[in-house]
């Protein structure tokens, strides 16, 4: 499985890249999983058999390419959150500082 963000522009220069990834487990809750992602998370397959998560953990996967389509009321009734998105909050064309990067985090605290 690969999965890449294109090189910037050839006028400009990249140092850094981030990844945010955030995740809660609660091991006194049932199991149940719903996984809001971007395209890092489309090949994660819920139910029984080979490369599925299992039937021990049933779930669904919501898409959410950036932070601000994390719907949280599609959580209810799982009690556990996987959040795998933010990728596309920082790629190079949208983050030109660090105030940028505090700016996704600000957000994604503001879901809760």
């Amino acid at each position: 499985y690969r999965h890449g963000i294109p090189p910037p522009a050839t006028d400009q220069t990249v140092e850094e890249r981030f990844f945010i990834t955030l995740r809660s487990l609660s091991k006194q809750s049932k199991r149940s999983i719903v996984l809001m992602g971007d395209s890092n998370s489309n090949q994660v397959n819920f139910g029984a058999g080979s490369g599925k998560v299992g039937e021990s953990f049933p779930g669904k996967r919501v898409k959410a390419s950036t932070v601000a389509k994390i719907n949280p009321h599609l959580c209810t009734g799982h009690s556990n959150i996987f959040l795998m998105c933010g990728t596309n909050d920082l790629r190079c064309d949208n983050v030109r500082s660090e105030s940028d990067v505090h700016h996704v985090v600000s957000q994604l605290r503001e879901k809760t």
